[in-house]
């Protein structure tokens, strides 16, 4: 991408600001439930499946995260139940 280094180094910082800030943990004022990601410094990607699936088991009741949809777009939800059972 042509991004000024000005730019990249901002958008640095703000990604770091938002991990710092979101962790997933509570909510996000910024956001409604269902409303498509607005930038993708907004959520963390993790770079392996193993790392997905062990940020995903940390997440609690309540918590936030972006939700990959069919159409590949990713949406603001909120964890409203979890199910402790192990997967069969």
């Amino acid at each position: 991408p042509s991004l000024a280094l000005v730019s990249s180094s901002m958008e640095s910082e703000n990604r770091q600001i938002v991990e710092e800030q979101h962790k997933g943990k509570g909510f996000r004022k910024d956001y409604s439930i269902g409303e498509t990601i607005r930038s993708p410094y907004h959520m963390i990607i993790e770079p392996t499946s193993d790392q997905a699936i062990q940020a995903v088991s940390l997440l609690n009741k309540h918590d936030f995260a972006f939700v990959k949809r069919s159409d590949g777009s990713y949406s603001y939800a909120i964890l409203a139940y979890r199910s402790m059972e192990p997967n069969k």
